[in-house]
């Protein structure tokens, strides 16, 4: 009894110093920076005349730049938000809206990769373009658009057998994307009550029963709990498997997994904190999953533990 109490205090004393978002340690978040730094100078090139073409899809490149560009504000990396900021600029905003929005992109890219883009162009609003009413009609026109397909689409995804999806096209990752990425317009916030209300909350139990198959990288139930955390998430394996089959999604829904650990650490739950740090420890150890494997970790498993500790420190 006299080891537990020691090791709580000692805990509590640990985040009162490193504050208990510090989920990541500066070495961590270097490692983290210079991963996905390369991976939006790679190889791939979406279709048509986006320039989010340097890693290996449209979406990866997207949420590689949110990533760098939160990291950059966050970490208070003054050099990378420079880089970033050259990089992102107006007028490449400008020319993606117009591509998203053309007749013949109507589609592309939705919902997945939009949310991501929402995502980034909320952390864009923190600098001075967010003030600009051009970039606030462009972020308004892209979350309607959105929104839209969230009232729209089917969910259960697939009508024919009334399963969920746990990968690109799951209903539920863009509503926790759109969550995430959301703007302060009333009627907007009140869609989004409704989209939960009337969409997600009458498929809960199917939610918390959805069977991972090797195609899922995403793990439904966290993300529900992120989006309405009406009870205390419950643990699931998060050991890093070895079955092939697995090796290169599940990471991915393990970080999953314990974004919703992370929205408990942000509310100062310490065990939650220090489980988030241990499997986080454990990624790093994992020297297989960062060795020669572009295509199916690197590109988007960096952006994903970043994703924890930003959730960890109440998405800042």
């Amino acid at each position: 009894m006299f080891k537990a109490i020691t090791s709580l205090i000692l805990l509590i004393f640990f985040f009162s110093v490193t504050g208990f978002g510090q989920t990541l340690n500066k070495t961590q978040i270097r490692s983290l920076k210079s991963v996905i730094w390369k991976s939006i100078h790679n190889y791939h090139s979406p279709d048509g005349e986006s320039d989010f073409k340097g890693s290996y899809d449209w979406h990866s490149d997207v949420h590689a730049h949110w990533a760098l560009l939160s990291m950059a504000r966050v970490t208070k990396d003054a050099v990378l938000e420079k880089k970033m900021m050259s990089i992102l600029t107006m007028d490449r905003i400008e020319k993606e809206f117009k591509f998203l929005m053309s007749p013949d992109n109507l589609n592309f890219e939705k919902p997945y990769g939009r949310t991501w883009f929402l995502l980034l162009l909320k952390e864009l609003s923190f600098r001075q373009m967010g003030n600009t009413i051009r970039f606030q009609e462009i972020r308004m026109a892209l979350t309607k658009d959105v929104l839209a397909w969230l009232a729209s689409a089917d969910f259960p995804e697939n009508k024919w057998d009334k399963s969920l999806i746990g990968s690109h096209d799951s209903w539920l990752m863009s509503l926790f994307l759109f969550d995430s990425a959301k703007t302060q317009n009333a009627k907007i916030r009140e869609a989004l009550r409704k989209l939960i209300s009337n969409k997600m909350i009458p498929l809960s139990d199917s939610i918390e029963n959805h069977p991972m198959d090797s195609f899922d990288f995403l793990y439904l139930p966290a993300l529900k709990y992120l989006i309405k955390p009406d009870h205390r998430y419950q643990s699931v394996n998060l050991s890093l498997p070895t079955d092939k089959d697995f090796a290169c999604h599940y990471p991915g829904a393990i970080q999953v997994s314990l974004w919703a650990h992370s929205g408990q650490c942000s509310r100062k739950d310490i065990v939650a904190c220090n489980l988030v740090r241990k499997v986080t420890s454990d990624f790093f150890k994992q020297t297989g999953l960062w060795k020669d494997n572009f295509d199916c970790v690197s590109h988007w498993v960096p952006q994903f533990m970043w994703m924890t500790h930003w959730l960890s420190m109440g998405r800042p």
